[in-house]
Formats: structure tokens, C-alpha cells, sequence
């Protein structure tokens, strides 16, 4: 069968979180029958494999495929995928996260409608249950909407965050140009999706959310964000072949923005990591010296006031000063960030409250409305009261009637000035504008009274 897409999954010790990310596949709008997935295991030691070979004997656009070895991280998978991949287009899914239902549908469309190299959209951020953190990633002020013929039209497109699995690329375009994913470092998403940007003739993105990733609470995300020396070994590899690239297509001025963008980046990790000691920590600021001495020759400074300090110790080589001076400022900057976390929680139940006051406050302005509308069926009653007594005086016999009504309705009147003081008592600590109303019943009370005295006086007179 021809496929529309080809959806490239690498598997790695997954077992909890791959069926969902299936099901995120079954119920995409375009039809589970126009995807071919590839499921890659990197020799997994839970359940994962087997799951994916059940996958792939009740569906037959289902291919798992097993690594003999395990090659530490999502490169070789990848390009095992790709190699194995037989639709025109090829996406990307982690076994951890999860398409939205239309994901496939809207990324297919664009890319073929245009006729591009790729095309891409933007993902929110989920919680280990599932539950929102961040709906849209994008930076302030990124537009909508990005139609470029090149990287070099608009740059704008190297600050997106490299993720893969937003994208949609013409396998064609993938094989003839060469592109794979290095394999046994981290980050090699980065270095894919530099050599994309450099060689696509045409891009194209949109800003519909098309992708659930998830921030794991107990674990790291993958093996790819524990801070050891293979870590930073992988960032350095990454990073440098992404400078080669640049070179490669004659690009370098370009490097500027891959350096604003990750010099704090670099800069916190190494210093912030636990797993590697201080000697491991110079071992590896010399190994990336390159990076910063290209960040100095570029004019690019760190954003963050600590980091612009390291760096600038970096720069001159003063290693054991840089250590020193993070290692006695941390703590302070760790109580800072803790402090400002707490400030936000504050402000977040402030805002709560103060919901819930204007709730209050609504609830009290709707009960002012029922008042002023008993109020006014008071009045009307008054008008009626003043009909029927004048009407008493030309027909003693309907006076006498009117005499019986007016009692009955005196009766309900001292019900009504009763349910009014019990209203007005409950309410007239939270609303102060009550008390025109309080004063307004009171008159109108003396005013029956009169009335009443003086029809109970014109009765006698009779």
C-alpha cells in the first residue's frame, strides 16, 4: 500500500508511556490506514520491544524493528527509520509524547500544497499525568506564520527550538541531501535539524499546536539530560558539527544566533551539573573553548548576570576562579529562585482571591437587584393602596372590602418589611450602599402607618 507519511518512533525502556503515543496515531484524522509507522527498539530492557511487536502483528502499516545492541541514544534509530521508511513524507514521534488528533493531517497538507522541503508547527508542554504547563513554547512576539524559500530569508527560523517531532520533511529531500542524525551523542536533533535549515529550498511554518511532549516528574525526559561527562561530550560534538555546517554552506554568519542562543545554556549546565567534579568541569570548559571564543569574536554576551561573570573567567582561562565564585554564589541564587517561586504562588492565590471576592461581589450586586425589585412592588402597591381608598369613598360597601384587602395586604406588607431586616441584617456588613435602601423601607413603613391610622380614623368616622 502507499503510505502518506512514514512516523519515525524510536524506543527506548518506554513501556508506560507507548501505547498512548499508538493511540495518539490510531485517532489521527487522516487515517491510521495512511501511516506507516516504524518502531525502532535500541534494545530496551523492559517490556517495550514486545509491545511493539504486538503493535505490529495486529497492524499491518506497523513495522518493529529490534536493535542488537543499545546505541544510547535516539541518532541510530532514527536513521534506521528512515532507511526503512516507503511514504513520500517522514515525521517523528518520541515513545513518551503524543500527537494531537489533526497533527499528521495539517502537517501533510501544508508540506504538499507548497510543494516544499518541510514544514513544521509548534507543541505545548505536558506534565507526567497529562495536564497542560505551557500551551504555546514560542518566544514573545513570533509571528504566525513563516513562508521562506531559505534559512538566509529568514533567519527567525534558527530560534525555534530544533524538535523533530513537530516536523514534517520530503524523504527525497532527506536521502539526496545526505541528512542523518550522528549517532551516539545527544542532542544529534540539533545537528539534523541545522543541516535541514541549511539545505531545504522552501519552509514553511505554522503556529497550530500539533504536539504533546512530556516533562516526566520523577525521571529525566531520556537518557540525553543526565548532566554527566557523556552528556557534555555529545552538547560539544553537536555544537561543533552545527559550526561545520554553517561552514559547509558558506553560512557562518548565521552561527551567531546558535551562539546567543546556547551560550547561557552551556554556561548553567556545566557548572549547575552534580555528576561530574570540578576537574571534569575544566576538562570540559576546555573542550568547548572553541564555543566561547566564537561567542567573544561575535560580540555575544551571556543574558544572565552570574553567567556573564563565568564567562568572562572562562575567557581568561581562570577555571578554579570560575568554580570558586559559582560555588559561593549558588546557594544565594538557588534561595533567590526559590524565593521568586514563592512569590509567584502568592501572587497566584491573591489572584484567587480576589476572584473569588468579585464572585462575592457579583452575588451581593444580584441581590441589590432583587431588592430595588421588591421595592418597586412596593411602590405599585402603595398606587394600588391609594386606588382602592379612593374608591372607598364613593362605595361604602366596596370600601368595606377594600377595608378587609388592605388588611391582608398591611399583613403581607409587615412580612415583606420582615424578610427585608432579615436581608438587609445578613448583607449590610459587605455592601454599604444597603443602608439608602434600609432608610427608604423605613419611610415607606411610617407612611403605611399613617395610612393606616388615617384609614382606621376615616372607619370610625363612618
Amino acid at each position: 500500500m502507499d503510505y502518506k507519511i512514514s512516523v519515525i518512533v524510536p524506543i527506548y525502556n518506554v513501556e508506560k508511556y507507548l501505547p498512548e503515543a499508538m493511540d495518539s496515531l490510531k485517532r489521527q484524522t487522516m487515517g491510521f490506514n495512511n501511516i506507516e509507522v516504524i518502531l525502532v527498539d535500541d534494545n530496551s530492557t523492559d517490556e517495550s520491544k514486545n509491545i511493539a511487536d504486538q503493535f505490529a502483528s495486529e497492524n499491518s502499516n506497523v513495522i518493529s524493528i529490534h536493535l542488537s545492541s543499545s546505541s544510547g541514544a535516539a541518532g541510530k534509530p532514527r536513521n534506521v527509520g528512515i532507511k526503512n521508511a516507503s511514504a513520500e513524507y517522514i515525521m517523528f514521534l518520541d515513545p513518551d509524547d503524543y500527537y494531537t488528533d489533526n497533527a499528521c493531517d495539517l502537517l501533510y497538507q501544508r508540506i504538499s500544497e507548497k510543494n516544499i522541503d518541510f514544514a513544521f508547527a509548534s507543541y505545548r508542554t505536558i506534565s507526567e499525568d497529562g495536564s497542560i504547563i505551557l500551551d504555546n513554547v514560542l518566544p514573545m512576539g513570533f509571528p504566525d506564520e513563516i513562508d521562506s524559500k531559505s534559512i538566509e530569508e529568514n533567519q527567525q527560523l534558527l530560534e525555534i527550538a530544533p524538535s523533530i517531532w513537530t516536523k514534517i520533511y520530503k524523504k527525497s529531500f532527506v536521502e539526496n541531501n545526505n541528512i542523518e542524525f550522528p549517532e551516539k551523542i545527544v542532542s544529534q536533533d540539533f545537528v539534523f535539524n541545522i543541516h535541514a535549515m541549511l539545505s531545504a529550498n522552501g519552509i514553511y511554518f505554522f503556529n497550530d499546536i500539533v504536539y504533546n511532549y512530556r516533562i516526566r516528574n520523577k525521571e529525566s525526559k531520556s537518557i540525553s539530560y543526565i548532566l554527566d561527562e557523556k552528556y557534555f561530550y555529545g552538547i560539544n560534538k553537536s555544537q561543533l558539527l552545527a559550526y561545520e555546517l554553517f561552514g559547509k554552506f558558506n553560512k557562518e554568519h548565521l552561527f551567531s544566533i546558535i551562539l546567543a542562543k546556547y551560550l547561557d545554556f552551556n554556561i548553567k549546565n556545566i557548572f549547575f551539573s552534580q555528576l561530574i567534579s570540578n576537574s571534569q568541569k575544566k576538562d570540559i570548559i576546555r573542550n568547548m573553548y572553541w564555543f566561547f571564543e566564537q561567542c567573544f569574536e561575535n560580540e555575544i554576551k551571556p543574558k544572565d548576570k552570574l553567567n556573564e561573570k563565568l564567562y568572562a573567567l572562562i575567557f581568561e582561562k581562570k577555571y578554579n576562579e570560575a568554580l570558586d565564585l559559582y560555588n559561593h554564589i549558588y546557594p544565594l541564587v538557588s534561595e533567590y529562585e526559590e524565593w521568586i517561586v514563592k512569590q509567584e504562588e502568592g501572587k497566584k492565590w491573591l489572584e484567587d482571591q480576589l476572584a473569588k471576592l468579585e464572585s462575592d461581589l457579583n452575588s451581593k450586586e444580584n441581590i441589590i437587584i432583587d431588592l430595588k425589585k421588591y421595592n418597586n412592588e412596593l411602590i405599585e402597591g402603595k398606587k394600588w393602596l391609594e386606588e382602592q381608598l379612593g374608591e372607598s369613598k364613593e362605595n361604602i360597601s366596596m370600601q368595606i372590602n377594600v377595608i378587609g384587602d388592605m388588611k391582608n395586604w398591611i399583613n403581607e406588607l409587615e412580612k415583606g418589611k420582615d424578610w427585608l431586616q432579615v436581608q438587609l441584617a445578613n448583607y449590610k456588613k459587605e455592601v454599604e450602599n444597603l443602608n439608602i435602601i434600609i432608610d427608604d423601607l423605613k419611610m415607606w413603613n411610617q407612611q403605611l402607618i399613617e395610612a393606616k391610622e388615617s384609614l382606621e380614623k376615616q372607619i370610625n368616622d363612618k
